[in-house]
């Protein structure tokens, strides 16, 4: 027998709109600058945004190179490249 819970999607949580609200971040990398940049270009021709996230310009802006982009329908993505040899302590 299928619980009931099971029956229900998502059990019966509320979906988040994603134009008012963040309900995940999808964050994803690529091996340089240039495909991170060439990655939001895209997405802004086809109808989306991108932005620069201030808190990463600030604290990692020496070792990581991301930008946000949100999409036609509100999702987020974070494209990132990031070079280890210049992370603090490394």
């Amino acid at each position: 027998m299928i619980e009931e819970s099971a029956l229900n999607f998502n059990d019966g949580k509320v979906i988040a709109d994603q134009k008012k609200t963040v309900g995940a971040l999808y964050s994803f990398s690529f091996d340089t600058r240039e495909e991170v940049d060439e990655f939001c270009a895209k997405a802004k021709a086809n109808g989306g945004r991108f932005y620069t996230n201030k808190f990463n310009q600030e604290q990692a802006a020496d070792f990581m190179h991301t930008l946000e982009v949100e999409d036609p329908d509100g999702y987020i993505l974070e494209p990132l490249c990031m070079d280890i040899s210049k992370f603090p302590g490394a």
